[in-house]
Order: structure tokens, then sequence, then C-alpha cells
């Protein structure tokens, strides 16, 4: 399980880096602090989720396949509103819109240029939330309370939101290979809103430019 974790998460950082290896030739790519710093986002962001949907899968047994398959659904439909032009096929984008609405079960994928960070941000709100009340559920109906993963289980859900957050603004701040130019507080209601950033296309030069295959306004044929 730690070795899958460690897999998954580098895979994660992997893909990061050809995204920005592939977007454009003279795009900045991450340094040794950035990648550090990146995987352990991303290690804080896959390990917890995996962790409570285990734990809740254990009391809850198939009701957890309820409530995987509603956010399923509802983030192939959130990746649909945001209209992400890979492929021309109605039928390819569907199948594109219902496979990244099954990462986004496990963690957070950009698919659409513009200020990602509203974006970000609701999806993170969602996943901390669902996150949590798992574990409280658990927590509530489980028998194991003298286990020794269960005072583990109480530390590492919350911990890992803690850390995640804490990594992602500094990776932001500190080692993004354009973090002097990324300003941290923005106004939501001037060129943006809120609205346009997490439901619309967006076009812009800000830092996650080239979290996506987006160049330029243009999408890469996939």
């Amino acid at each position: 399980m730690v070795g899958s974790w460690i897999g998954v998460s580098w895979s994660l950082v992997s893909y990061h880096k050809a995204l920005r290896a592939s977007h454009n030739e003279e795009e900045i790519g991450l340094s040794l602090c950035g990648t550090i710093f990146y995987y352990i986002w991303r290690a804080c962001e896959v390990g917890p989720r995996v962790v409570v949907l285990a734990l809740f899968a254990s009391q809850f047994q198939y009701y957890m396949l309820i409530a995987v398959a509603v956010h399923w659904a509802t983030m192939s439909i959130w990746v649909a509103l945001q209209k992400p032009e890979f492929y021309r096929k109605t039928i390819d984008k569907i199948v594109f819109d219902v496979v990244i609405g099954y990462i986004l079960i496990f963690c957070f994928q950009n698919v659409q240029s513009g200020h990602t960070r509203y974006r970000a941000m609701l999806y993170y709100f969602v996943i901390y939330a669902e996150n949590l009340v798992m574990l409280v559920a658990w927590q509530y109906i489980t028998t194991q309370k003298s286990a020794w993963y269960y005072f583990a289980a109480l530390g590492i859900i919350p911990g890992g939101i803690v850390i995640h957050i804490v990594v992602q603004l500094l990776y932001y701040k500190c080692c993004h290979p354009r973090s002097m130019d990324i300003v941290c507080c923005i106004n939501p209601v001037q060129n943006y809103n809120c609205y346009q950033s997490v439901c619309h296309e967006i076009k812009s030069n800000e830092e996650s430019k080239a979290d996506t295959g987006v160049n330029n306004g243009h999408t890469f044929e996939v």
C-alpha cells in the first residue's frame, strides 16, 4: 500500500512535469525544490483521501459506492460545464468528461486555462468536507476504537488537510517556476469573477496555464 501511494503520487508529479514540457519549449521546468513540494502536495491529497474512503467503506459497505457515484457524476457535470476542447466529437467529449470526473474522486485535475484558484478552492472545499464527514461517520459507527489505526486515522485525515494546504501555498509562493508573477490576492469581480472561473472557459496568462494542454488559446489534438 505504501509503495502504491508513493507510485501514484510520483506519477502525478511526472504528469505535471510532462505537461509543462509539452506546453511550450520555452516553459520553465520545475526545480528540485518545486518537485519535492509538488510531490508532498499530491501525496497529502491522495493518501488521506484513499484512507478515508477505505474506512468509510469498512463500516458502510455498499453505501460508499453511492457516495462515490454521486461525487463522480457531479464532477463529470462540472467538467462538462467548463467546456474543455480537447476533442471534437461529442462522444469523445463525454468520455473525456466521465474519465476526468473519475480522477476527481481522488485528486484535483485542471482541464481549462485561466485562473484556477477558484476552481481549486471549490474542489478542495468539497473534498475536505467529504473527508471530514466520512471520518466522523466512521468514528461514530466503528467498534474498533481500541485498534491501533483508530487514532492514526483521526490524525492522518485532518493532518493531511493542513499539510496539503500549507505545502500547496508554499509551492505557489516559493517554488513555482513563475512564483514571482503570481498575485496572492486578486479581485474576483475585476476581469474574472468566481462564477466564470469555476464554470466557464477563461483566457488568461495566469500561472496555471501550463497545468493544462492549452497553448495560446489552442488545444492540443489528443
